[in-house]
């Protein structure tokens, strides 16, 4: 918790911060479900996952920014994309 309130704390107020995760076996999802809660729980704007390609499943992007409402879903980060290359 701790380090995520210090990652929260350095990030600009539209700030987004993605941390690659591996997955695919069960020790490692565990791991990956956990901390999906921590940065849900520590970033206002909440935390999405973005699946790898089905070229590697092995690996889940978890993007959590501090701006509330900035995206909660996979649907709202690709929004939020758009709008930044604007």
């Amino acid at each position: 918790a701790a380090f995520l309130a210090d990652v929260r704390a350095s990030l600009a107020p539209h700030g987004v911060v993605c941390h690659n995760f591996h997955s695919g076996k069960a020790d490692l999802d565990r791991r990956l479900e956990e901390a999906c809660a921590a940065y849900g729980a520590a970033f206002p704007g909440g935390a999405c996952r973005v699946p790898s390609p089905a070229r590697r499943p092995w690996n889940t992007i978890v993007a959590a920014s501090p701006r509330r409402g900035a995206f909660s879903s996979l649907e709202e980060l690709r929004a939020a994309a758009r709008r930044a290359r604007e």
